[in-house]
């Protein structure tokens, strides 16, 4: 007679969450080119933003500034950012994130 495993399970359930991302219309009114960027471990697109600003050579660029889709506050002072993943369901959290990404 073997030992009962009384372990929980582990499921998953789709969950849907609305992504967030800041757009710079080019300065010229038509795109020509499109950079994308996407902030570090808990910052915010609009860090990204003037992270980036200067590096856009040409008028004619559309600027899209992707943040990640798990906020949280960071510091004492209550500051929201956000993160891509944890290590807990990584892969899972890939596949929302290039889902996310793509749509």
């Amino acid at each position: 007679m073997s030992a009962r495993d009384d372990s929980p399970l582990l499921r998953h359930a789709p969950a849907t969450v609305q992504g967030r991302y800041l757009v710079v219309p080019p300065r010229a009114g038509v795109a020509k080119h499109h950079f994308f960027g996407f902030h570090g471990q808990a910052q915010t697109a609009e860090a990204m933003v003037e992270a980036f600003a200067g590096s856009v050579p040409d008028d004619d660029w559309l600027v899209v500034s992707v943040q990640a889709l798990h906020t949280h506050y960071a510091g004492r002072n209550q500051e929201v950012v956000a993160s891509w993943m944890t290590r807990l369901d990584r892969e899972n959290a890939i596949a929302t994130n290039v889902s996310y990404v793509d749509t």
